[in-house]
């Protein structure tokens, strides 16, 4: 069974949301990284 649809705008908006700063920590980017790689895959 196919996965259902997710929107790849959703998706890259919620990846750079999460590399956003927030108070007193530093954005993980490592992941970000590997989020964006997930959503590339996708369009291949």
């Amino acid at each position: 069974m196919s996965e259902p649809y997710r929107d790849p705008w959703l998706d890259y908006k919620a990846i750079l949301d999460s590399m956003k700063k927030k108070f007193l920590k530093k954005p993980n980017y490592s992941q970000a990284l590997a989020d964006f790689n997930k959503l590339a895959l996708r369009f291949k």
